[in-house]
């Protein structure tokens, strides 16, 4: 990528007075449950990964064309439910096709592991809840006529409808594995892995890597709706870390690797 504007480059979140960032977490809260990336699939080495990545970047097949849909947490914490689904619609996306994609509601899993609306949240209890409970689907038209349970994208107040855990288990994660290493981190995105990573207060959606300059860096889908720069299908809504920023501050990330979601022929009932 080149010509990046640079206010989106290593952005210190903590700094930014304008949004709720969420309370992200320890890399050891979940380290115990999950198995390390490297004991789970394929790790490259330096040399390998900079070849995928020029490769993804040409024929540009990087997981930012799977992103459905920018997510916008407007003010509330809830960055941590927007980078996990976020990741979630992509797995989905690398299942089924852009197409099938099934957007979903970041609140529905921000209101089981949030506190409050501004609270934020922490990365480990996203993951958690993926696995043992599943999500929702996003209140659109479409959805609407489909299943029998959706939820909004924002509005902590709103309570689940009643029966929600009927729909929400058709949407689980199956397996995650840790990322806490440069190497992992690249290997799950050159895999096709999308990475939910804490930092800095926020949580943000690694969807592919690539060199600038002769170093690492990482696009990543943030949550505040234009916010940021241009990818895939989108005019904005990406931001960038580069290798210092993702080794000071990349202290929480998990990657997807695999997810239940309903085909495309599932109507509601």
């Amino acid at each position: 990528m080149n010509n990046i504007d640079q206010q989106f480059v290593d952005v210190d979140f903590t700094k930014d007075p304008n949004y709720v960032c969420g309370y992200t977490g320890k890399q050891s809260e979940l380290a115990a449950k999950l198995c390390r990336y490297e004991d789970a699939a394929k790790v490259y080495t330096d040399a390998e990964a900079r070849e995928i990545a020029d490769n993804l970047a040409k024929t540009s097949a990087g997981m930012e064309w799977l992103v459905a849909a920018i997510k916008n947490q407007k003010q509330e914490g809830s960055c941590v439910g927007n980078g996990s689904t976020q990741a979630f619609e992509i797995v989905q996306g690398l299942k089924f096709g852009k197409d099938r994609i099934v957007q979903i509601s970041a609140m529905s899993l921000y209101k089981r592991i949030g506190n409050s609306a501004q609270s934020g949240a922490v990365v480990s209890d996203a993951w958690d809840e993926l696995e043992a409970k599943g999500v929702l689907p996003l209140d659109n038209e479409e959805n609407k006529k489909r299943f029998k349970h959706t939820h909004p994208a924002t509005g902590f107040s709103k309570p689940l409808p009643n029966g929600w855990e009927e729909t929400a288990r058709l949407f689980k994660g199956l397996e995650a594995s840790v990322c806490d290493t440069m190497p992992e981190l690249l290997s799950a995105l050159c895999n096709g892995h999308p990475v939910v990573v804490g930092r800095e207060g926020h949580c943000i959606c690694y969807v592919r890597p690539f060199v600038k300059d002769g170093r690492w860096a990482m696009l990543y889908a943030n949550s505040w709706g234009d916010w940021g720069i241009g990818a895939g299908d989108h005019k904005a809504g990406f931001g960038v870390d580069t290798e210092t920023q993702i080794k000071k501050s990349s202290d929480w990330a998990f990657a997807i690797r695999s997810i239940t979601a309903p085909d495309f022929q599932t109507e509601r009932t």
